[in-house]
């Protein structure tokens, strides 16, 4: 690694750290104020890269003491988010899951072409367009007890494909 692909190996990190820290912290403010030190620390310890084996574990471990931080900063103003023992095991599964995200978001790509086109068009409004049931209903003239009901089952079928396409050896 050279030292000229650091800033851009940093921006490619954000999107994966900042779920990270959200998943720790559960507000995306606070995160986003912890991502912002955690790329301050990154681009000052710049100099031990060539001694990093692992570039995404690294940026983990920093995001994850610069979280613990910001956790006991939070203590002292008597508000409590975890503690950390509680901290750490999620830590270790926000990891694991985010290191399967590119397989995950392919299955979920393939398993959503096979859904029905009514059930894509009220997906895509609802989570693409970020329109309510009200304004789905609006929109298409389907009843809102029917637009609740398709993307109940959407989700669930969503679910099973992509559980199944991830448990299978072709993903």
């Amino acid at each position: 690694m050279s030292s000229s692909e650091y800033p851009l190996m940093i921006a490619r990190q954000q999107e994966k750290l900042l779920s990270y820290i959200v998943s720790l912290v559960g507000d995306v403010d606070d995160a986003w104020d912890i991502l912002q030190e955690t790329n301050l620390i990154l681009w000052k310890k710049q100099s031990e890269l060539p001694e990093v084996q692992n570039f995404d574990a690294w940026t983990y471990t920093i995001a994850k003491f610069q979280t613990l931080r910001f956790l006991k900063t939070c203590k002292r103003r008597r508000v409590s988010y975890l503690n950390n023992e509680l901290m750490e095991v999620m830590a270790q599964d926000a990891v694991e899951v985010l290191d399967e995200r590119p397989e995950r978001l392919k299955a979920l790509a393939e398993c959503s072409k096979q859904l029905k086109d009514k059930s894509q068009l009220v997906l895509g409004l609802f989570y693409k367009k970020k329109q309510s049931v009200r304004g789905i209903t609006q929109e298409t003239g389907i009843k809102e007890s029917a637009v609740k009901q398709i993307l109940a089952r959407s989700r669930k079928a969503l679910y099973q494909c992509i559980e199944k396409k991830l448990q299978s050896p072709q993903v």
